[in-house]
């Protein structure tokens, strides 16, 4: 009996994971104008790449972790502004009508902030400070 239950668990608990199958973002979106919600991501590492080119390209890795399986990461980075601050936005979306597994899922995004031909910036994500180059 006990040897049922669990082979009974196991398959509801794959069934529930595929079935929020989900892509990674390869631009940044914009918000959605429909009825899904949003949710900022609990990120805990991040790191500013600098690559050895001219001119310097820049990217940002952010680890973290999106509420369930079905939502989906998105993010959007703002043109450096006059305190030669970059601003990223890093949030997910969830069409509220899905019925998903409540556990997290972790992430890793490289995110492209652009071209530099000098330095002098800092780099934030969803508002903390994450690096200079």
């Amino acid at each position: 009996m006990f040897k049922a239950w669990r082979i009974l668990f196991f398959i509801t608990l794959v069934c529930t994971l595929t079935a929020c199958n989900k892509e990674t973002p390869t631009s940044p979106p914009t918000m959605p104008e429909d009825d899904r919600d949003t949710a900022w991501v609990d990120w805990d590492y991040s790191e500013v790449v600098v690559m050895e080119s001219y001119p310097m390209q820049v990217d940002v890795i952010v680890r973290g972790d999106v509420p369930s399986p079905c939502h989906d990461l998105h993010y959007e980075v703002a043109e450096p502004n006059e305190k030669n601050e970059i601003h990223i936005e890093v949030w997910s979306i969830v069409d509220p009508g899905v019925t998903c597994a409540a556990l997290l899922e972790a992430f890793e995004e490289r995110i492209r902030i652009g071209d530099f031909t000098e330095g002098g910036y800092t780099v934030w994500v969803n508002g903390m400070q994450v690096g200079e180059f």
